[in-house]
């Protein structure tokens, strides 16, 4: 509110309709800051604006825009001091007495307090949080909750129709790797859950250490990862077992940060369509590269990503394929947000 109204009133005191006013990183130069005096003067609008004589210099330009703002009804209610700086930036510190008077109003209005509709009508899916199973989560994943959920309320305090929506890795190298050490270790499993999760991230650590350290392990562990994606019934059981483990803990560990999801989907639901939309396209977008099949981004000056490997598995890459198609089949969107757990 603050920022819009002095806008408003840098405006008419210019005549220019494209105004820059940013929060300032340091207190001794105010609430708010415009270079616009520089900008005219650097673009020689000077003589086109309201303004309409020369001046020698930004800073003298700035002294004549602030004497007009000065004479703002509507910006001297909410601006204490107004004055110019360095080559002629504007500076403005906010009263606070007004500061104060919102405060109460803040109180008055509790939780309405700040609801607009300023994008009314618009329909943003946002995803966040993604934690894979069969591990547990890492600080990253803490963040995008945190973070995540905060945008998501924010854009629906303004107005917005939101889906918040959770996309998890339940398949893939990392859990063919934790269920290949279960194979190995036969480690005896004790309730409760926690103690089931914990026990998830050990195994998965000591795959991850052996997949490293052996070309025969790695192997063992791709084969495996083969079996998963081609549901395999010698695996298929203990995978859902020890998945349901950590979907049960995460939907306690999402509860206790108060996060809801209107969807979360699974890379276990989108990689047969990925792969198909990859399989379909070789030729096309994608080409056969020593048994697997990539993307030659370096063509384009980006990278060359692997989207089907050497064993016939998908990649992330080939299973994003088809999940924003299939986000916008369940729900279209005006916008998409995803962001990340790095």
């Amino acid at each position: 509110m603050f920022k819009r109204r002095i806008i408003d009133a840098l405006k008419i005191a210019t005549g220019i309709k494209d105004i820059n006013l940013d929060v300032t990183e340091r207190e001794e130069f105010g609430d708010y800051s415009s270079n616009i005096a520089m900008q005219l003067f650097s673009k020689s609008q000077v003589s086109n604006s309201k303004l309409q004589r020369k001046y020698q210099s930004p800073r003298e330009l700035a002294e004549e825009i602030v004497k007009k703002l000065k004479n703002s009804k509507n910006l001297v209610e909410i601006v204490d001091h107004i004055e110019v700086a360095g080559p002629g930036f504007i500076n403005f510190w906010i009263s606070k007495k007004f500061l104060l008077a919102e405060l109460e109003g803040l109180a008055d209005k509790g939780g309405e307090y700040g609801k607009s509709d300023l994008l009314k009508g618009k329909r943003i899916m946002f995803e966040f949080g993604q934690p894979n199973t069969h591990k547990l989560p890492h600080i990253g994943h803490l963040f995008s909750y945190i973070y995540g959920s905060a945008c998501a309320n924010i854009l629906e305090f303004a107005g917005a129709k939101l889906f918040r929506a959770n996309y998890q890795g339940d398949v893939g190298l990392h859990v063919a790797k934790c269920l290949w050490a279960f194979q190995k270790e036969n480690p005896t499993i004790t309730e409760p859950l926690e103690d089931k999760v914990k026990l998830l991230q050990e195994m998965y650590q000591k795959g991850s250490h052996a997949y490293d350290e052996s070309d025969e392990v790695k192997k063992e562990i791709n084969e495996l990862n083969k079996k998963l994606y081609e549901s395999d019934g010698t695996v298929q059981p203990f995978w859902q077992e020890t998945r349901n483990w950590s979907l049960e803990y995460y939907s306690k560990f999402e509860k206790r940060l108060g996060i809801k999801y209107d969807r979360s989907y699974f890379e276990s639901e989108v990689y047969k369509d990925g792969m198909r939309l990859v399989e379909e396209n070789v030729g096309r977008i994608f080409e056969k590269s020593e048994g697997a099949v990539i993307f030659r981004g370096s063509r384009y000056n980006l990278h060359d990503r692997v989207f089907l490997t050497n064993y016939g598995t998908p990649t992330y890459e080939a299973k994003d394929m088809y999940l924003q198609t299939l986000k916008y089949k369940q729900w279209p969107f005006d916008l998409l947000v995803i962001t990340t757990a790095h």
